[in-house]
């Protein structure tokens, strides 16, 4: 009897670990699919632009991502160059997958600069004037008439003075692959066409907020007014502002010639962008892929930059056809217009630095 009881009490001890232990398991199962579930949440939480930036040297099984972000409408150059770098990449190598976010969906210029500053995008465009946070030497190109042709601009950019400038960004994180454009700025207005110098006056102008730009406009009598670009095109339509200083393809992108009667091709100050690349993420890469991304940007540069200057001709003739008046300036009147802006070099000389302005001038005039 004896016996029996202490079997029985064993075979109890016994289920009772048993039951013990699979509940515990089921309390781990369930807690480890809360964290689950709760890890999962978490990431799906964050957007594309936060991802951490994928390593150039990925396993052969997987592809390397690179997010490449630009702020321009979809049918732009620039976002065109983007496509045309992601097909150029993508047909040398199957190790490499180009993700392109256009239209500004990763962020503005400045976002989207920050963005691969800190890694979360690999590659990025930004303007020469918004890179003057890390170097004043970049305003050099925000000048007005400091490039009077196309051909001039390339000779700086392509040449030492623009790829010495692309090297200072690397101590930020940033690496610079290649030159694109937005093209000349350009004078449009709904009041009267601008055929001199004096008819500028007054004229209430969209400006950006960079001192230089704005700068320039006064220098040539116009009332610069900054605003935000999203704002532009119902300021135009309601009156509110007289007229805008843009490149012609973000202006017809923006369809400003809806709401604009003139447009005066003044051509008062080129617009370069710098193709970004993450450092830490290039220099990751094997160095054939390295090559490939490289080439690669520097002939999507070259693509973006002919579809620029390809599209302002067709628009001209677009626009001339839609009822815009196009004003093109005289020589002698345009002389006078790079006269009256010659107090803007002394304005920011200092803090562009005298030589560097001299630098680009002599490189011009060689």
């Amino acid at each position: 009897m004896k016996k029996a009881i202490a079997l029985m009490s064993a075979a109890l001890v016994i289920c009772g670990i048993v039951l013990t232990g699979c509940g515990q398991k089921k309390q781990q199962d369930q807690a480890g699919q809360q964290n689950g579930t709760q890890q999962q949440s978490k990431m799906e939480q964050k957007g594309e632009a936060e991802q951490a930036v994928p390593s150039g040297s990925a396993d052969k099984n997987e592809k390397i991502i690179i997010k490449a972000a630009d702020t321009q409408p979809l049918d732009h150059p620039m976002h065109l160059g983007f496509l045309k770098f992601k097909e150029i990449v993508e047909s040398k190598t199957d190790e490499i997958q180009v993700e392109v976010y256009g239209n500004s969906v990763l962020g503005s210029d400045s976002e989207v600069t920050e963005g691969v500053q800190m890694g979360t995008i690999q590659i990025g465009t930004c303007g020469t004037s918004n890179l003057a946070e890390f170097t004043d030497a970049f305003l050099v190109f925000d000048l007005p008439y400091i490039f009077p042709t196309v051909e001039d601009a390339e000779k700086v950019l392509d040449g030492e003075i623009g790829q010495d400038m692309l090297k200072k960004l690397e101590d930020k994180g940033l690496m610079g692959l290649a030159y694109t454009e937005l093209g000349y700025r350009n004078v449009f207005n709904s009041i009267k066409p601008i055929e001199k110098l004096d008819d500028m006056k007054g004229l209430k102008l969209r400006s950006t907020s960079s001192p230089i730009h704005i700068a320039i406009l006064e220098a040539l009598g116009a009332n610069p007014t900054p605003l935000s670009f999203g704002e532009v095109y119902t300021a135009l339509q309601q009156g509110a502002l007289d007229g805008v200083d843009q490149d012609l393809n973000l202006a017809w992108a923006s369809r400003f010639q809806e709401v604009q009667k003139y447009l005066t091709l003044t051509q008062s100050s080129y617009f370069p962008h710098v193709f970004l690349i993450n450092k830490d993420f290039f220099e990751g890469l094997s160095l054939e892929n390295q090559k490939i991304i490289t080439d690669a940007a520097k002939e999507m540069a070259k693509y973006e930059r002919e579809l620029v200057r390809e599209n302002e001709k067709t628009m001209i003739e677009k626009m001339k056809s839609d009822g815009i008046q196009i004003i093109e300036l005289s020589d002698d009147e345009k002389a006078r217009w790079v006269e009256a802006v010659q107090p803007v070099y002394k304005q920011f000389e200092e803090q562009i630095g005298a030589d560097v302005i001299k630098q680009v001038q002599d490189a011009i005039a060689q």
